[in-house]
């Protein structure tokens, strides 16, 4: 099981103290963790780079660092007591766009054989993923001359990255997310998907319940009054009904109904419409993880101390569980393991039905488990069919 973390391709790493892998190994897999090049490094596209290479491309480091490390593990594994005809991608966040990315690349062909996606930002309604002339010129803002480039100093670079709120994150071409060059991405994510130009591969795809809450420090507007102006100018004539789905009566409340949409289009949006794509073709699982650890509903990246069995909290501090908290770890690792060993989560204390268009079930991750369908479909529904380009 390879672990992919995740951070917005600009932070993050595989030693954190909330993905140690040791007690997710005890249940009989080896677990690895790896880090790849990030922000600037890991996406920066020049003509000069592009020009040096035989395939005349530059950008996705990040992506053929993965690749790299996955074809160690196609050699290498066995001697850790693996299996290179049986990996599986398991990531969060951008590791989780990094295994749907990695389904699309005729160069990660092979190398992996299962995937679970774990709150994975993909497909978003009003996003277009760069193309490399796109992502070059970008890259020309660092400087024309790459001798010269070659010689600055990183955090120089790295402070000239633009860093931009969540809001437009989710809503415009970003250089320094993978771009579609055509040669490690062939194609986009949308057309790939909508076409079944992937690997077909077993599939476990899901979020937490209230990613929302990521999202309120980075809000564009602050007031009442801005989000009413922000819905005018995000949804236009549809900015009553918008109104309606994401209600707001004081400052708070603005800010929360805002964390709301950009949560449903960075992620519910990509997360069912990924799920409706594959099933079709591969045994797709979905999952809506809603175990609470601190009294509030579970946000983006909680999951993952639970899953790998470390008592820490988000920041990775010493954080004991409870009893309801092994029992919930317990029972993800049990259906990750599951899932990872023969591409089925299901085994003792795990029942979970497959996911299909008829159906939209999905599992619902929490102290007493319960299948569920259609999980927030109207507001996804709605940002689809507003924002959609």
């Amino acid at each position: 099981m390879v672990w992919l973390h995740g951070g917005g391709w600009r932070r993050g790493a595989g030693s954190s103290t909330r993905t140690h892998g040791e007690r997710l190994a005890s249940q009989g897999v080896v677990v690895v963790t790896l880090n790849f090049r990030l922000g600037i490094l890991g996406f920066m596209a020049h003509p000069a780079l592009s020009a040096e290479t035989t395939e005349r491309v530059s950008s996705n480091y990040a992506l053929l660092d993965i690749i790299e490390a996955l074809g160690w593990i196609r050699q290498n594994i066995a001697a850790f007591g693996g299996d290179p005809g049986n990996v599986t991608l398991f990531g969060q966040s951008s590791g989780a766009q990094a295994i749907c990315d990695l389904m699309i690349s005729p160069l990660a062909q092979g190398l992996f054989h299962r995937a679970i996606m774990q709150s994975a930002p993909v497909l978003r309604p009003p996003y277009a993923q760069m193309t490399l002339s796109q992502a070059e010129q970008e890259g020309r803002r660092y400087g024309e001359d790459i001798r010269t480039l070659r010689q600055a100093k990183l955090e120089d670079l790295l402070a000239n990255m633009p860093s931009v709120d969540y809001e437009t994150r989710a809503s415009i071409a970003n250089p320094h997310y993978p771009v579609c060059d055509g040669y490690v991405l062939p194609s986009d994510e949308k057309t790939a998907f909508s076409n079944s130009a992937f690997e077909r591969m077993p599939v476990m795809i899901g979020n937490t319940i209230a990613e929302w809450r990521h999202y309120t420090q980075n809000v564009v507007a602050h007031t009442l009054e801005g989000y009413q102006l922000y819905l005018k100018r995000r949804f236009a004539g549809f900015a009553q009904e918008a109104a309606r789905l994401y209600p707001a009566h004081n400052d708070e409340s603005a800010i929360e109904a805002q964390a709301m949409i950009t949560a449903d289009t960075s992620l519910s949006w990509g997360v069912r419409e990924l799920a409706r794509r594959v099933a079709p073709v591969a045994q797709t699982f979905r999952y809506l993880y809603a175990h609470s650890r601190d009294g509030f509903p579970p946000t983006h990246s909680d999951e993952i101390a639970v899953l790998f069995g470390n008592e820490v909290d988000r920041a990775g501090k010493l954080a004991s569980f409870s009893q309801a908290d092994r029992e919930v770890s317990g029972l993800m690792q049990r259906a990750w393991v599951n899932f990872a060993e023969c591409g089925d989560p299901n085994g003792p204390g795990v029942n979970w039905s497959p996911f299909d268009r008829k159906s939209e079930s999905y599992l619902e991750i929490k102290e007493a488990t319960e299948m569920g369908a259609g999980w927030r479909d109207e507001y996804i529904d709605f940002i689809g069919r507003t924002l959609r380009r």
